[in-house]
């Protein structure tokens, strides 16, 4: 989706600071940034939480991916690093620097930090905690895909159900 807008077949693209390196690098494309879109009359919400980190209880280096994992989470320069300086941490002074040097990136950004701390601090929602939610999402995601560069759309829905149901059938309870 992000190379959609970027190459300006889409008007509006929902993103958050991650595709900000892409968009100062790409020649020509002039963007800005706005609230998250909701319809007349209802609430505005903005998504919200992200990718975390673990390690695998079978782990040969147990000490070494915990070290790290303390490193790219709890260490304020670490979270930093290893959110490009554009992802949002856990690590509250990380993500309050990375908000920080957001508008300094491009005069597109202006004003970018306070609408993101208004976001997390009023409207921001947590994702479903549902069993399934993750198979769901990157199901949906590679049917999408599929569809938009030429895949049948019958038969990938038709597909996407099959997938659906026997990624479902290995978390029932």
């Amino acid at each position: 989706m992000r190379d959609l807008f970027i190459g300006g077949r889409l008007a509006f693209y929902i993103g958050g600071p991650w595709g900000i390196p892409s968009f100062n690098e790409a020649d020509g494309l002039d963007y800005g940034v706005a609230p998250h879109p909701y319809f007349a009359g209802g609430k505005a919400v903005t998504p919200s939480e992200s990718y975390h980190l673990g390690v695998a209880a079978d782990t040969t280096n147990a000490d070494q991916a915990l070290n790290f994992l303390n490193y790219a989470s709890l260490d304020k320069e670490g979270a930093v690093v290893a959110t490009n300086g554009s992802y949002l941490s856990a690590n509250i002074e990380a993500t309050a620097e990375v908000m920080k040097s957001l508008p300094e990136q491009s005069p597109n950004l202006k004003g970018v930090d306070l609408l993101m701390s208004y976001e997390l601090a009023n409207t921001a929602i947590r994702r479903p905690r549902t069993p399934g939610y993750l198979q769901l999402e990157e199901l949906f995601a590679r049917a999408f895909s599929d569809i938009r560069n030429g895949s049948d759309a019958a038969q990938t829905l038709t597909r996407l159900q099959s997938e659906l149901e026997r990624s479902f059938k290995r978390i029932e309870r």
